[in-house]
């Protein structure tokens, strides 16, 4: 297992084929990624824990990110294999909200998420929209 050390929210990072143990610093969580296999035609995934607690569905081992102070998880997800989606997870409630399609690429940006599909389309999510899970504020192509 590989112990990844988080201490800035700005942050993004890859996890793939291996256990992985999560310090969120910020938040005080400790997050778990148990690897489960490899589809061939796309990365790892893996089963996820939150203090431990495990939580439904399965990781993507591409992008993660921790925004606002490590309170929130953005990746990849599928409830079962294999439908990529892009989930938005509050660590504190353990409670998500699923992008209405996947987004293979999201960063931070100052007070906001941007979220950029496939086809270059970018999304971009204030953090009082995601804290609320409310409305998208703005999408651009």
């Amino acid at each position: 297992m590989t112990t990844i050390e988080v201490f800035s929210d700005q942050e993004r990072f890859v996890f793939a084929m291996d256990d992985f143990r999560i310090n969120l610093h910020l938040s005080n969580k400790i997050l778990l990624l148990k690897y489960v296999s490899e589809p061939p035609f796309g990365d790892s995934y893996h089963q996820l824990s939150i203090d431990g607690e495990e939580y439904e569905g399965y990781v993507w081992g591409c992008n993660f990110i921790f925004p606002f102070k490590h309170n929130f998880l953005i990746c990849s997800w599928m409830s079962a294999p294999y439908e990529r989606k892009t989930i938005i997870i509050n660590l504190l409630t353990k409670k998500k909200y699923i992008l209405p399609k996947y987004y293979h690429s999201f960063e931070v940006r100052d007070s906001s998420i941007e979220f950029i599909d496939t086809a270059g389309a970018t999304l971009a999510v204030n953090d009082t929209k995601v804290l609320g899970y409310s409305e998208i504020v703005s999408l651009t192509t």
